[in-house]
């Protein structure tokens, strides 16, 4: 919160400070904290099994599936913005 408060009068230079205020304007700013990207790089890898010969490949974790380029969170942003 900033509250703005003159200290002095702009016309004589009168010392305000002491005096009596009222409230005559609010205004509320939305802002975004600071973006800062971070890049998850997955990897997947394959194994032949010695004893069937089936390629064996680990599933990622959910939200980080191999055909994603974009994170959950980035993507709700975007959607946010297009709002």
């Amino acid at each position: 919160m900033i509250n703005l408060e003159i200290k002095d009068c702009r016309s004589c230079h009168t010392d305000l400070s002491t005096q009596p205020r009222r409230l005559v304007k609010v205004n509320q700013i939305t802002e975004l904290p600071e973006a800062k990207a971070r890049v998850i790089e997955v990897r997947q890898y394959e194994v032949i099994c010695p004893i069937c010969q089936q390629a064996q490949v680990e599933a990622p974790p959910a939200g980080l599936e191999m055909e994603r380029s974009f994170g959950a969170r980035l993507e709700a942003t975007v959607v946010y913005l297009r709002q």
